[in-house]
């Protein structure tokens, strides 16, 4: 019974083992990193440019278009600092449709790529108020670091204590006669 034990303990650790190497991400090489944060920096102009078209769409993580209601919104977000919003109103958007579209921000801790740990966004308009706010992703990471080995429900609960913010970047297209509202300046106009 005893010998039956412990080849059972040392079958489930094998097992273990196993399934956690392939939770293992290695360490990006600095030239990758360098690499992924000047597309980032291209990304972003494009964006402050209202060039959408010189973006290649691999780089789109989701579109979302909800309907106004109403020629005036007020805007809101839970994300603080986290989430660049650029704006642009444009006469050739049909209807009220307000079409938001998210984009992969690259991102790193410590030297381990980051990107896929990207919240969800929740895009609404309820009683003419329009939100972007995140939602959460599940994520399982093993061996980041010696202090941090597993993010799990969400991005700012972590086993070692540390909090990692994502920078999300979305793009905001709104038909002209609508107006938004945003009381706290988050979002960046492109003409």
């Amino acid at each position: 019974l005893i010998i039956g034990i412990y080849v059972l303990l040392g079958f489930s650790s094998f097992i273990y083992l196993v399934l956690a190497k392939n939770q293992h991400i290695e360490l990006m090489p600095k030239a990758i990193e360098d690499e992924r944060f000047q597309h980032n920096e291209q990304i972003h102009a494009h964006l402050r440019e209202g060039k959408l078209n010189q973006i290649n769409s691999s780089y789109v993580i989701a579109t979302y278009v909800v309907e106004a209601q109403s020629t005036e919104l007020n805007f809101t977000t839970n994300y603080g600092d986290d989430l660049t919003m650029f704006i642009q109103y444009r006469d050739d958007l049909d209807l009220n449709e307000i079409r938001v579209t998210a984009y992969k921000n690259f991102m790193s801790y410590n030297g381990y790529d980051m990107t896929d740990a990207s919240p969800i966004l929740n895009v609404d308009i309820v009683d003419n108020i329009f939100y972007i706010t995140s939602g959460y992703k599940n994520i399982k990471v093993a061996n980041v670091t010696g202090q941090l080995s597993i993010l799990e429900d969400g991005i700012h609960k972590s086993t070692g204590g540390y909090a990692i913010g994502f920078n999300q970047v979305v793009f905001i297209e709104v038909p002209n006669h609508i107006t938004i509202h945003d009381d706290f300046d988050s979002l960046i106009t492109v003409k």
